[in-house]
């Protein structure tokens, strides 16, 4: 895999994850940004969104939801979209939208052209990593609506608001405009549903306030290897079931 903006560097648990090739420029004397935690891509990406995933369909079965939107905050390698199709291809009962935003446009190309061609070994080994079957995710993906948007922004518009969102953006370093309270504000009001599951990676004063000030019951983690917190966050009819949530 060749890419402009990326290099490919082997994370703890022996999956890729991408790196930029440059600095940012309000922060030269830093080191340019990875996607994914040194200890391991897929070990985070199933801590931290796939077991949420799990339990979400898990609540959406006893509240007698069958139809689900879920929002993909960075598809980057897609890792988070590949552990949404294995647990959506283990409960056939539950149909779902998806919708994943990327502002890089060679990630998205990467990625849709190896669904294409199902030839690349990067993705072959994101897929050993992961515990997914390449092709029953991508034969699941045959059945979504499966909208791929560019950058994420003030101005977004979606069909259906989040029932789940993996918010697996870059930090604020990288990624600032997504991490203010105006932009935190509208992405939970206008693109979340009522009913809704929130996780990321991150866990900052600013961000547990904008969900508490956005009627989501916030759940800190243990942040994944070494980082000290994490964040899940519920609304609506899944706080109902909060004590299913707290275990992950």
């Amino acid at each position: 895999m060749d890419l402009k903006s990326f290099v490919i560097e082997l994370t703890g648990d022996g999956s890729p994850t991408l790196r930029l090739k440059n600095a940012n420029s309000l922060y030269p004397d830093k080191k340019p940004e990875s996607m994914h935690h040194s200890g391991g891509a897929a070990a985070e990406t199933l801590y931290i969104y796939a077991e949420p995933f799990k339990n979400t369909l898990s609540v959406a079965h006893k509240l007698n939801k069958k139809d689900l939107s879920l929002g993909v905050v960075g598809l980057g390698l897609g890792y988070i979209e590949l552990v949404i199709l294995e647990n959506l291809n283990a409960n056939s009962a539950i149909s779902a939208d998806l919708t994943s935003f990327e502002k890089e446009q060679e990630l998205v190309e990467s990625f849709t052209s190896w669904i294409q061609s199902l030839k690349n070994e990067t993705y072959d080994l994101i897929c050993e990593k992961l515990g997914v079957s390449k092709r029953n995710a991508l034969e699941k993906l045959k059945t979504l609506n499966w909208d791929i948007q560019g950058e994420l922004t003030a101005q977004t518009q979606i069909k259906h608001p989040f029932n789940f969102v993996a918010y697996d953006a870059f930090s604020q370093m990288t990624d600032g405009p997504l991490w203010t309270d105006e932009f935190l504000d509208f992405f939970l009001t206008d693109l979340c549903a009522s009913d809704c599951v929130f996780a990321t990676y991150a866990c900052t004063g600013l961000l547990k306030r904008a969900l508490i000030r956005n009627n989501f019951v916030f759940i800190k983690r243990r942040g994944f290897n070494e980082k000290r917190d994490a964040t899940l966050a519920l609304r609506g009819d899944f706080t109902s079931h909060q004590h299913l949530f707290q275990n992950v």
